[in-house]
């Protein structure tokens, strides 16, 4: 059997007993496995925070080697983290309890990362509940009237077959200093499509103008031009103009 020396405790072992080493002597490491493995314990007690702030300095690199480990030791990882789970079954809430901040910013670069993923669990999510989906839904439109506002823009931009150019709806309001830019009113403000998506318009922040409740339902589907000449002729005939 071939064997080698380690260099921490001068014993020789069988080179099963040493870990991979593609830079090192016969493609092995110099320290055998179970100095290795002390000498890791020993530098995470002193360097608690040496992986995370790895991470955060390589955040691209950390991707790409969990990504090639994940690949590549499938059985393995599924195995270590069903055990891991059954020892600490409340890890993850107490970890959520104890860092908000760094747990929002964790979701949020992960639903950035994964919509695919994200949309997918959510789907499976509400036909599982579909009361709670209904009681949620319900909830988040009354707390997000813009929101949902913006949300049933793009599905309906979706059904027309529209273009939807990514885009922040607050821009848009921002743009145009939170008033109707027909009527100048600051009251039931709404996103109106300058091109009406059932004209061929964009659901593009190009294509969207602050709109009254009132001016956004008067203009429905009409053509601008169209709208404006009859807004006129109708402020002529009541004598507002």
């Amino acid at each position: 059997m071939e064997q080698k020396r380690c260099t921490k405790c001068a014993e020789l072992k069988a080179l099963s007993e040493f870990c991979k080493d593609r830079s090192g002597k016969n493609g092995l490491r110099s320290q055998c496995k179970a100095c290795a493995a002390a000498y890791g314990k020993q530098y995470r007690a002193a360097h608690p925070d040496y992986h995370k702030r790895y991470r955060e300095g390589n955040y691209e690199d950390a991707l790409a080697r969990e990504k090639h480990y994940r690949d590549t030791h499938s059985a393995q990882r599924a195995a270590y983290n069903q055990r891991w789970r059954a020892a600490n079954p409340d890890y993850h809430k107490r970890w959520a309890a104890a860092h908000p901040e760094e747990r929002a910013a964790s979701g949020k670069r992960y639903r950035a990362t994964h919509p695919e993923r994200v949309a997918a669990k959510n789907r499976r999510w509400c036909q599982a509940n579909p009361e709670k989906a209904a009681a949620y839904a319900k909830q988040w439109a009354q707390e997000h009237p813009e929101k949902r506002a913006a949300t049933q823009q793009r599905r309906r931009a979706r059904k027309l077959g529209a273009t939807i150019a990514p885009f922040d709806e607050s821009q848009v309001y921002e743009r145009d200093g939170l008033q109707c830019v027909y009527c100048g009113s600051t009251d039931d403000l709404t996103l109106d499509h300058i091109v009406p998506l059932a004209g061929g318009g964009a659901h593009s922040i190009d294509n969207l103008t602050v709109a009254c409740q009132s001016c956004n339902s008067s203009k429905g589907a009409k053509p601008l031009i169209e709208w404006l000449l009859w807004k006129t002729q109708l402020q002529m005939q009541l004598g507002q103009c």
